[in-house]
Order: C-alpha cells, then structure tokens, then sequence
C-alpha cells in the first residue's frame, strides 16, 4: 500500500478551508433526562444512507481506495470479534469509552447502539480505548451519616495512575472481594438492593489485569440489562495490518498533518470563542527541524507517554520523543512506506507502543470501520476538530455520528429534600441589604424611622448632584471636602438602619448558609456519575425501557 499520494476524495480539495460551525450540546440536568441527538426514531435512514455513501461513492486516501481499506479493516474488527464478516450492505454500529467504572450516560451508549442494530439489520461493538491514561485511582459513592449525606471515595488498588491502561496493574490480590466489601457500606443508602450485591459476589476472582475485569464487569451489567455487546480492545486493533497502514500514512504525511491539526484547532477555538491554546488539545510543535505528530510513545518498561516527533538529522528523517534525550523510536528512513510497517511491527513485537492520540483514533474508527459512531459530549465536541480534518486535510466528507447521554439519579434512601427558594435569590437580597438595610423594614419601621429614611434620601440626593466628572482638577478638589464628609453622614445613616434590622440581617444570612448546606446535600444527591454497579436491576431495566421507547 502507498502511503504518500495525495488524498483522493468524497467531495473538495484539502486545500479548501471550512467555515466552523460549533455544536451545542448540554447534559441532561433532570432525573431521567435523554440526549439522544439525532434521535432513534430518525438514524434507521440516516444509518443505511450512510452504509449506501460508504459503498457508492468513489473515494480514496492516500492513493488508496477506500472501499477497499474498509473492507480490510472490517474483516480485521470481526476476526477479533469472532464474529462472521460484515456484507458491504450491513451496518457496523460502533461506540466506545476508557475501561473505567461507567455510570449510566455512558451505559446508554451501548443501549442506543444495540437500539440502532435492530432498526438497521447491523451489528454493533464497543472499543475500548486502553491507550487512554489512568485519571483517578478512587470510586466515588453517597454514604450518610444521621442525615448528611457525603461522598466517599473508595480506592481502587492499581500500582500507579498517569499511565496507559494497557499498562495497568493490580496493586494487590482479591480486588472483586474488597470492592464487594467497600461497596456493601453503601447498599444501606439505596431504596433499591444494587446489582454490585450479586454480580460481584457471583464474578469470578481470577488473575484479570485492570482492563479486563472492567471490560468483564461491564459486559455484565449489559447483559443482566439484556444488552449483548462484544469489545475489542484499542491495543488489540493496532496490531492489525490496516491499522500500521495507517499510521504509516500518518508519519509519511506528518508535515502536513501538523499543520491541518493546528488550523483546525484555531477554527475550533475561534467558533467556540476560546481563548486558551491548549484547549481542546493543544497545538503541535512545529519548526524547521521538527515537527510533532499526534502520535504517543511508551514501552512496557517506562509506561508513561511521550510526545512523538519527526526530526531531520544529518540528512535523515528520524521518528523521536520530544523529551530532549532524542531517543529514537522508528530506526531508518522515515519516507519509506514498507520500511515503516516494518518497524512498527519489530517495535510492537520488542515492548515499544506508538498509538494515536484521541482525535486521530476517532477519525480512524469513524472512516475506516464504521457505518455509524455514538459519542459522548465530550467526544463529540471535540470530533468537531476531527470532521474538520476530514475535509480540509483528507478532503472527504465526514460520515455521520450520534450523540447520547442521559442522567439518572440513584435513588436514595431519606434523600435531602429540595427546597424551593433560591440560594441565589436569596444571596442577591443579602448583599442589597447589608447596603440598604431598610429594604427589611416593614410598615412600623416605615413610620417609626421616617425621618432616618428622609435623611438617607437626602444625602443620596446630594450626593449624586455634586458628581465630579466632567469638572476641572481644581473644581474637584473645591467640592472633595463636603463630599467625604456627606460620604461619612451617608455611612452613620446605613449603620443605624442596619442595628434596626440586625436580627433580620442574621435571619437572612442563616437562611443563605442553610440554603447552601441544603445545595451540597442536593448536588451528592443528584450526582450523575456514580458506577452504574450501584443502580438496581429494575433500574437498568427502566434505562433500557426509557431508550427503546424513545
């Protein structure tokens, strides 16, 4: 396969710009709240037009057919699956998420996906994306204590965080049983017995790395939800020929990769009216002897990822980290199609991992494998940049995705109750009368305090009458005497108003503190993303109900 040709096309020349046009999209903030965009009762056309776009129109990337390519790495995905191949007109329905402890936004990912399958004749997988590094080494679960509810955060016992999770290591044995044991602690919280209580007391507690028991563990959620959605891992497609294929092409076409990925960004920024460089990712490097690459490196033995770069170097294109220690990945020429393959498949097999970053792994899944691809927000979002390169950098037209998320609140036993006042309305008040304290007086202290009040007017009257702006210096000066003396009368008024009213001054601020007492309590209860272990059967139940109704 060529990889250095330029790229063929779905529709205009790479060279064109695009307009950028951001898209909105907002979480759910109420219980049993969907996201579901473009809806399920609209994608079975869209799907099946997508698969025909796929199949009839003539378009290739660099120099290769991509019919063809889809063919090869369609064929690879299902060998991995142990599944039959795709026919051109079936549909591949794909989704995906890191191998953490999912909460039921993500679990609806799988639900829509299965949902899609039905509609359309297709098949549907999960990837997992195990190149992505470990955030957090903690669950976090609602516990309480006579009545104030918390967050507790159970660890999980990986060796480190901030590595790949490909990498990752139990830090000891018997994790099923400790987490069965923490988790238990909050099973008295819930209105409902969660299905933690069975599936990890019935889960088999065998040498799994951290990958694979979440993998299996979510696989079995899905199933007791009658979800049946097979995965494969991210690391598990790179070693596929097309994949290697792909990233040859990346390195080959690495210049100007780099420069359509930071004027991409710009265009995202600029449409989204962001003003920070390194959000949503930041730019590529890039200068006369180096250009960096959206590309990761790491090894077994050194797990933590490192930018990778182009270098030339006494004449030769080298492929390097940007570490400063200019450590060699891919040995050779780098302008070599065949002889990059070569040494991805020599770097593989000796420890070495090169893996794309995110925005490189969704234009792959979504143009190379699926017919269909449904995001979260956040992906999504951030898939604005990657249908940009599509265009302006492939010149294909994106194919089409799917956003869904949903928020359910777990529910809770004796949950905090929702009060209907405003802590901000509330605070707005506060602050007006620490500056007008009369705005708490009621009709007698209307009446009883009148010549107060008069006084107060009067010097606020005088006040704005004897403003200096637009005078000379020595005009201002003339009237600064009078002024900070009213200023200072201006001030006894307000303090003598605020005794009248002290109690109700300490009423208010009471109320603001309880009010926001009352907000915290309502936040941990209305958490969207607590593990989806904790929710019952029933409640998985009704999820898959919600999204089949839908």
């Amino acid at each position: 396969m060529d990889c250095s040709a330029s790229a063929g096309s779905l529709r205009a020349s790479h060279t064109t710009p695009v307009e950028h046009i951001p898209r909105h999209y907002r979480v759910p903030r109420q219980d049993e709240g969907l996201l579901i965009d473009p809806p399920l009762s609209q994608v079975q056309e869209q799907i099946l037009q997508a698969t025909e776009n796929f199949q009839s129109r003539p378009a290739s990337v660099w120099g290769e057919s991509l019919q063809d390519l889809r063919t090869s790495a369609r064929h690879e995905l299902t060998q991995l699956l142990n599944l039959p191949d795709l026919n051109p007109n079936q549909p591949l329905i794909l989704t995906g998420h890191q191998p953490e402890w999912i909460h039921p936004g993500v679990f609806l990912k799988s639900l829509v996906a299965v949902a899609c399958t039905e509609s359309t004749g297709g098949i549907a997988a999960h990837i997992t994306i195990d190149s992505d590094t470990i955030k957090t080494r903690t669950i976090t679960v609602p516990q309480c204590d006579q009545g104030v509810w918390t967050h507790q955060r159970i660890p999980i016992p990986l060796l480190k965080s901030g590595i790949p999770w490909q990498e990752a290591r139990w830090a000891s044995s018997n994790v099923i049983r400790k987490f069965n044991n923490a988790l238990q602690t909050t099973e008295d919280c819930l209105q409902e017995s969660p299905i933690a209580s069975r599936l990890l007391e019935s889960f088999p507690d065998i040498n799994l790395t951290p990958v694979e028991m979440m993998i299996a563990l979510r696989q079995s959620v899905e199933q007791s939800a009658g979800v049946d959605l097979p995965d494969v891992r991210l690391s598990a497609l790179t070693q596929t020929p097309t994949w290697r294929w792909f990233l040859a092409g990346l390195i080959t076409n690495g210049e100007s990769l780099c420069q359509a990925y930071n004027a991409a960004l710009a265009r995202y920024r600029k449409g989204n009216d962001l003003h920070s460089n390194s959000h949503p990712m930041p730019d590529l490097q890039h200068d006369d002897s180096l250009t960096e690459l959206p590309l990761w490196y790491w090894t077994v033995e050194n797990p933590q990822r490192k930018a990778v770069c182009l270098r030339w170097e006494n004449g030769k294109r080298l492929l390097t980290t940007r570490d400063g220690r200019q450590e060699t990945v891919l040995p050779g020429n780098m302008s070599e199609r065949a002889e990059i393959i070569s040494a991805l498949e020599t770097l593989q097999a000796n420890g070495g991992r090169l893996q794309t970053r995110a925005l490189m792994t969704t234009l792959y899944l979504r143009l190379f494998l699926a017919d269909w691809f449904i995001h979260g927000i956040g992906g999504a979002k951030y898939d604005e940049v990657t249908d940009d390169l599509m265009q302006t950098w492939l010149g294909l037209t994106p194919p089409p995705f799917q956003v869904a998320t949903g928020t359910f609140w777990l529910p809770l036993k004796k949950g905090p109750e929702k009060r209907e006042e405003s802590l901000q309305d509330n605070r707005r008040k506060l602050r007006r009368a620490r500056f007008h304290p009369n705005i708490l007086f009621d009709e007698s202290d209307r009446v009883r305090y009148a010549s107060l009040l008069d006084r107060k007017q009067e010097l606020i009257l005088a006040q704005q009458q004897s403003r200096t702006t637009g005078l000379s210096r020595s005009q201002r000066r003339k009237r600064t005497p009078d002024n900070q003396e009213r200023y200072r009368e201006l001030e006894t008024v307000r303090s003598e108003l605020a005794k009248i009213v002290e109690n109700r001054l300490a009423q208010l601020e009471q109320k603001c503190h309880e009010l926001k007492n009352q907000q915290q309590q309502r936040a941990i209860a209305e958490y969207r993303e607590y593990p989806i272990l904790l929710y019952s059967q029933q409640m998985l139940q009704k999820i898959r109900n919600q999204v089949m109704q839908s």
